[in-house]
């Protein structure tokens, strides 16, 4: 009888917590299309970022937004102007860079060596169509596994790659006003609604200071993100 009902109160919980329906992925952000949106209000201790190379272009970081259902993970970055995909006037290589990183606990950016995440995501786009390098890496009980989005080849703690080809229709972006990406579900190793704190980077690859803020998603906004992390963890039990 249990393992009936399981099923049913999940997707009970799912339709409630999920309400509104995924994001509408197309490169622009709209109020309440994100389970979860964090304004930036952190730069290094600083009260504002007035002064800053990167102060309110397309390179500085207006708010991060998290979202998920039961096949995707949803990643977005809203900039204060549009956003530049290929770097600042300044940039060594015409590229920008994206990195978000999730950690359990909230993360200690002056330690040495620096905090582990759970998992983090890496982009480097030089064109709003063009993306150079994707790479999602995870750390499932001390291993590291790498998965490179656009080839598909996976590695284990840095050993032989292994390839399917599959994984790049898993990975998708939206290059507008911000940057939307989706993941899905089965590129995760580890479950990713356990990590509530995160940092967002956009850097430009050159001569600008990196625009960095650190998130922490909101308790009631998560309800939504633990019912996927319920139905990811039925799903690995079912796998193992």
């Amino acid at each position: 009888m249990l393992k009936t009902l399981v099923p049913g109160l999940i997707a009970i919980v799912l339709s409630a917590a999920l309400a509104p329906a995924a994001p509408i992925l197309d490169g622009y952000i709209g109020v309440g299309e994100y389970s979860v949106s964090v304004q930036d209000n952190y730069v290094y201790g600083a009260s504002d970022e007035t002064g800053m190379d990167y102060f309110n272009t397309g390179l500085d970081i207006d708010s991060a937004h998290v979202d998920a259902d039961v096949s995707k993970l949803y990643l977005g970055v809203s900039t204060k102007d549009t956003f530049m995909p290929s770097g600042s006037p300044a940039s060594y290589t015409g590229q920008t860079a994206l990195n978000v990183a999730f950690y359990e606990t909230m993360p200690d950016l002056t330690a040495s060596p620096p905090d582990s995440p759970l998992w983090y995501a890496n982009l480097i786009l030089s064109a709003p169509t063009v993306v150079e390098q994707a790479i999602l890496v995870q750390y499932p009980g001390g291993s590291k596994v790498t998965i490179d989005l656009l080839s598909g080849l996976k590695r284990v703690n840095g050993g032989l790659p292994t390839s399917d080809s599959s994984i790049p229709d898993m990975f998708k972006y939206w290059v507008g006003e911000g940057l939307e990406i989706s993941l899905g579900m089965n590129l995760m190793v580890v479950d990713p609604t356990t990590a509530p704190y995160f940092v967002m980077q956009l850097d430009d690859l050159g001569g600008w200071d990196d625009d960095q803020m650190v998130g922490q998603m909101p308790e009631p906004a998560t309800v939504g993100l633990l019912a996927i992390g319920a139905v990811f963890l039925l799903r690995r039990r079912r796998m193992a």
